[in-house]
């Protein structure tokens, strides 16, 4: 099941915040602006690459087709236009991304098979395959905002999944971000509804 301990997550920093005056444990994610890259060492074609933050935890459900789940939590993010300088580098003049090139994220991925029956039109003969679709379902917030803000929202399984992955991600948002009381969980009044 869901666990939002910090031993849970990949790859993730675990801080003392305060949200509502009251002290919490948050996830923290770096900060960080797109950076110039160059393939294969050829200077002269330079790509400028999203920067992204991120954190997953696999959580384990064995859900049902149809079944309705809950993900929310709180997130903190700035975005400050004078805080850029300190990415712009002496060497190239990066491009500083628009802030609706920024997001804050909380994204819930799984996977499931489904049969797919095809028929060929020249001989009228149906094959049937199973082919593995993955589904993401996302929830956004403000990533311009220096106050916490809380995000939440329900999605139905698609397919039968043993378990979900559910990540919280900045991209190109350069002040570090923090995200608390992550919630992942059946929501059974919704599928009566």
């Amino acid at each position: 099941s869901f666990n939002n301990s910090d031993d849970n997550w990949t790859t993730a920093t675990i801080v003392d915040e305060t949200l509502n005056s009251e002290p919490v444990k948050s996830v923290k994610l770096n900060g960080g602006l797109p950076q110039y890259t160059a393939e294969d060492g050829a200077e002269e074609e330079l790509t400028l690459v999203d920067h992204v933050s991120a954190t997953t935890q696999n959580v384990k459900i064995n859900g049902k087709k149809g079944e309705t789940y809950s993900i929310g939590g709180w997130f903190k993010g700035f975005y400050d236009d004078n805080s850029i300088s300190s990415f712009v580098s002496a060497e190239y003049s990066p491009i500083i991304p628009s802030k609706t090139n920024s997001a804050a994220q909380i994204k819930v991925t799984y996977s499931y098979t489904d049969t797919v029956t095809t028929t060929d039109e020249a001989t009228n003969e149906t094959t049937t395959t199973e082919q593995v679709i993955t589904e993401n379902f996302v929830v956004d917030f403000q990533p311009h905002n220096e106050d916490w803000q809380y995000a939440t929202d329900t999605f139905a399984l698609k397919g039968d999944t043993e378990s979900v992955d559910v990540t919280i991600l900045a991209k190109n948002i350069p002040e570090d971000c923090f995200a608390t009381g992550i919630s992942f969980e059946r929501d059974f009044e919704s599928e009566f509804i």
